[in-house]
């Protein structure tokens, strides 16, 4: 295993994230990278520390323990798409480098921006967000739809903490294509030997795969700071799986069909993004994949 330099990193932070859009495809990547026997990535994807943590040194001691299993030698990782949630969330980037240091690596996935919009309303009527699939009505009221499809905006406080060199953008389309390829690209950007490591066959966290919580304080508690940062580190994979089983049940979501002036409405929002990106320095479109 190679050793790697962690001049600029915390002692227990991340060295790399793999962040942007929720239903972009990041669950997917993330149990490919875990293959990888130079990488530790915790069975809990997304602690959102950089956001819960109340404090700086709170932040360093809940990545302790996140990371508390990592072998020496080993690159840490989190998935966190918290991250990328402007304005809601405005500070995580300059957070993440004033906590991890300049050498942090980030990996920022997009998808089409209106297709994830589509994967996002599906997800969220499964697990109980939305309490009837009305779903224009959801894009209409709830601006968060669109601004996590807004990916220059979300992109833009990644490049100004950490430059464009730190931050490898890919595209769901691309990555779906042809995952080895993607993983290629991924291993290069992180500096670690791709050799003998391969994506998996299947789709992490796929349509029809979320469940709904029984019972609003289950919820609660599983989404709390205590759980995600003290409790769920400490617990084998197979008894979270086995709670969940047990405390949730599955709602299958109905198609997700937009009107047309849903869908000309999304169409005229996003018809600059392209242009938005090339300003920002993103040769990478959601939808195709890097400009060649």
């Amino acid at each position: 295993m190679a050793e790697h330099d962690t001049g600029t990193i915390g002692a227990s932070t991340p060295h790399f994230m793999i962040i942007g859009a929720a239903k972009a495809g990041t669950t997917t990547l993330y149990d490919d990278l875990s293959r990888h026997p130079g990488v530790f990535m915790p069975s809990a994807k997304e602690p959102d520390i950089l956001h819960k943590a109340d404090g700086d040194e709170a932040a360093r001691r809940l990545y302790a323990l996140h990371f508390a299993g990592a072998a020496p030698g080993q690159l840490r990782a989190e998935g966190s798409t918290g991250y990328t949630m402007v304005p809601t969330r405005p500070c995580v980037a300059a957070r993440a480098r004033a906590l991890c240091g300049p050498g942090l690596k980030i990996i920022y996935l997009m998808r089409d921006p209106v297709a994830r919009i589509r994967s996002q309303l599906a997800h969220d009527y499964a697990v109980g967000r939305l309490a009837r699939a009305e779903y224009d009505a959801a894009i209409r009221d709830d601006p968060r739809y669109r601004e996590l499809s807004d990916y220059a905006m979300q992109a833009r406080p990644w490049i100004e903490a950490f430059g464009l060199e730190q931050i490898l953008f890919l595209s769901f389309e691309e990555f779906v294509a042809d995952r080895d390829a993607t993983l290629a690209r991924v291993f290069e950007h992180l500096g670690l030997d791709p050799a003998g490591v391969r994506a998996g066959k299947g789709v992490s966290n796929p349509r029809g795969s979320q469940r709904q919580t029984r019972f609003a304080w289950i919820d609660r508690v599983v989404r709390s700071a205590q759980y995600q940062g003290h409790i769920r580190p400490l617990l084998p994979r197979a008894m979270v799986d086995l709670g969940k089983s047990a405390l949730t049940r599955r709602r299958p979501a109905p198609e997700v069909v937009l009107t047309p002036q849903t869908e000309a409405a999304l169409a005229r929002a996003f018809a600059g993004q392209a242009q938005e990106l090339a300003a920002l320095g993103i040769t990478t479109l959601p939808g195709r994949g890097a400009r060649r």
